[in-house]
């Protein structure tokens, strides 16, 4: 065999694999991204929208007082228009959400840029909110005092090399808290990437006890969403990409987290609402190509699902879909909560929060 020809086989080979790699991964990603399967929509709830901002991507309810506070960041604008663009945190009242709607972040960073949020309730009645803060350069957890009227001033920034692509926090102290890593960088394009391919489990759950961060679990199909059960045994996780709710049980002696359950969702999980009856509320994206293509493009809606999942230890899981919109109602929904018969519903993308009653 001469070496033109040995070229040329060699050639033909190596694009033949590579050419049947790449059809392996997109029918992979086909079924991994649920393009090929059929959506059955159901959205029958009534509804009123609360506030101008834009992109109120997590929320809380104070079960107490009945303030929500809302994180909100309007992320297509800052990414396509406005590099320097800052978000809110939005505070309302459930007794009359659209004419007490306010900005209650007045003393915020001046780099401000939230995404998730948690409220912390101290045993002697004061609140401390934790937002998860996207800087120019690197990434912080900022500590609110709330005041009874839930303004917020200023307590601390925390900062570290383990904050290194945050998403979600779930405070358990004053200055203690868990939260989440998408993935080992913050590089949104690589995250993107990676995927659709095979290195997208680098996503990790991250403790800090007021001193030090300690790395808790790794290997984590893009860990989005974390909350944590009224009584502080159970650390609830949202794998994205996993598409499931890990449930980790907490040792209350040493810390440590072993994995108990991991509930199938069939949909990518976002954020994580833990109600006062200690349900579990997570608003998901059934359709995730959709999901990147409305972010692009407002007028390519996307899917949006709740479902509440009961977890009862020692007895097991029920998962239930309260609803499934088709993006008409709300398009990129991330987070849902319930309190007294009223759900709320925030989106990474659309204008203010849906107020919706339901029936418990």
């Amino acid at each position: 065999m001469n070496l033109k020809r040995k070229i040329w086989r060699y050639t033909w080979i190596g694009m033949s694999s590579l050419t049947i790699g790449l059809l392996v991964l997109v029918v992979i990603n086909l079924f991994r991204f649920n393009v090929l399967s059929t959506l059955s929509p159901h959205f029958d709830l009534t509804y009123e929208r609360v506030g101008e901002f834009v992109g109120g991507e997590d929320l809380q309810i104070d079960w107490a007082t009945g303030l929500v506070y809302v994180s909100a960041f309007d992320r297509r604008k800052h990414i396509y228009d406005d590099p320097s663009l800052n978000g809110a945190i939005y505070v309302f009242d459930l007794a009359d959400p659209k004419g007490t709607v306010r900005v209650a972040s007045k003393d915020a960073p001046s780099v401000f840029r939230p995404h998730g949020l948690s409220l912390y309730k101290g045993k002697d009645g004061s609140r401390r909110l934790f937002v998860v803060n996207h800087r120019n350069e690197d990434h912080s957890i900022e500590i609110f005092n709330v005041s009874k009227k839930g303004d917020l001033t200023l307590e601390e920034s925390i900062t570290g090399e383990k904050l290194i692509s945050p998403n979600d926090v779930a405070a358990v102290g004053p200055r203690q808290f868990y939260f989440t890593n998408e993935a080992d960088t913050d590089n949104h394009l690589r995250i993107l990437i990676d995927s659709f391919t095979w290195g997208s489990r680098d996503g990790s759950l991250v403790y800090f006890d007021g001193a030090d961060f300690t790395i808790l679990k790794t290997e984590m199909a893009y860990a989005n969403g974390v909350n944590v059960s009224a009584d502080g045994q159970y650390i609830y996780v949202a794998e994205m990409l996993g598409e499931c709710l890990s449930i980790f049980k907490k040792n209350q002696a040493t810390g440590e987290l072993v994995l108990e359950e991991q509930v199938a969702l069939n949909s990518k999980p976002d954020n994580i609402d833990v109600a006062e009856d200690g349900s579990i509320w997570i608003a998901c994206h059934p359709k995730y190509l959709k999901l990147i293509g409305h972010f692009s493009d407002p007028a390519k809606l996307s899917p949006t699902q709740l479902i509440k999942v009961n977890h009862t230890p020692g007895i097991g899981t029920v998962v239930k879909e309260i609803f499934l919109s088709t993006g008409k109602e709300i398009a990129g929904g991330t987070v849902g909560a319930f309190h007294n018969g009223i759900l709320l519903l925030g989106s990474v993308t659309e204008k203010g929060v849906l107020v919706c009653p339901l029936e418990p």
